[in-house]
């Protein structure tokens, strides 16, 4: 998100060349505010005894958030900014699939992506999919989903991703990739420079587990070796290998060139107007286009308030 935002702010303009977009595309979870924080400033230096807003900067935090979490609830009430989320101004022209790319950004060369499960995977499994017929996970999915949910989502989801075991369907994102479609689309029609990228690799910690949000860092950073879960019993041992060098790979090659290209993946082509042309990485490497779309359209009807009631249920009320 913070690569978005800088797209979007002229101060920056210059000072990269190109950028990767990893799990965070300004969307729902991460919206503009409508309007400036100025209430929220006045009512802090109020409740805090202030008389010029530069005074906030040299307030104790403790005594900040304390005043912060005493002004909220009326502001919030009253559907005033309070905080955590950007407002667009002069400095930065606000959430781009909303309100359009800078033109001075528009051959910006980008990859954009995100991980399989994100945030969904977070949440422990009650399902051992590698105990399980596929007529018993159809049958769990009845259960979470109900028929018309699991009628309309499993054939997409077998379309999208005929790899997977279908119980995996319930552990996919819609938080991240939903807002993703939007932004590559917009993007892919300004440039030939903007790779769209899934990863969809499953580690192999506790059995076999679907890809949570930052899961793909160290394939990244080529540095799998000092971190624990993508280790483990495997059919092919060199798998994460051979998955951390195509992800280094492309990422080597592209901030070389602006190209992601390299000889450890599959021809990839740059998004296009209308068409998304995917990279994903896991144990089976292709690259599809629009391979989610159809799917994407209708799993939140059926699977967001699912996932809230999860949510709740394992965290309560949660931030980003």
């Amino acid at each position: 998100a913070k690569v978005t935002a800088l797209l979007q702010s002229p101060a920056a303009d210059g000072l990269y060349h190109r950028g990767i977009v990893m799990s965070g595309v300004i969307g729902p979870l991460l919206s503009d505010m409508t309007e400036s924080g100025k209430p929220l400033a006045e009512a802090l230096m109020a409740e805090l005894g202030l008389s010029g807003v530069k005074e906030l900067e040299t307030v104790d935090f403790h005594l900040l958030a304390k005043a912060y979490k005493k002004i909220k609830p009326a502001l919030e009430r009253e559907g005033k900014n309070i905080g955590c989320r950007p407002f667009k101004n002069a400095y930065y022209y606000g959430d781009p699939v909303v309100n359009g790319f800078r033109p001075e950004t528009a051959k910006v060369p980008l990859m954009v992506g995100s991980v399989f499960g994100e945030i969904t995977s977070f949440m422990p499994s009650p399902w051992d999919r590698n105990k399980m017929s596929e007529a018993e996970q159809e049958k769990a999915l009845r259960e979470l989903l109900g028929d018309e949910g699991t009628d309309t989502l499993i054939p997409l989801f077998r379309a999208a991703y005929p790899e997977r075991a279908i119980i995996d369907l319930p552990r996919m994102d819609f938080m991240f990739r939903g807002p993703e479609i939007p932004y590559l689309a917009q993007r892919g029609a300004l440039n030939d420079c903007t790779w769209a990228y899934k990863f969809n690799m499953d580690q192999p910690i506790h059995g076999g587990n679907t890809p949570w949000h930052c899961s793909d860092i160290p394939y990244v950073f080529h540095n799998i070796d000092l971190v624990e879960y993508p280790h483990g019993p495997m059919a092919d041992a060199e798998l994460p290998k051979k998955i951390e060098e195509a992800c280094f790979g492309s990422v080597m090659a592209f901030a070389r060139t602006g190209n992601p290209n390299n000889e450890h993946i599959p021809a990839w082509p740059a998004c296009g107007a209308g068409v998304e042309r995917t990279l994903l990485v896991g144990r089976t490497m292709r690259v599809a286009e629009n391979f989610d779309h159809a799917l994407m359209e209708v799993y939140v009807k059926y699977m967001g308030p699912v996932f809230e009631r999860m949510r709740e249920e394992m965290f309560g009320s949660m931030q980003h």
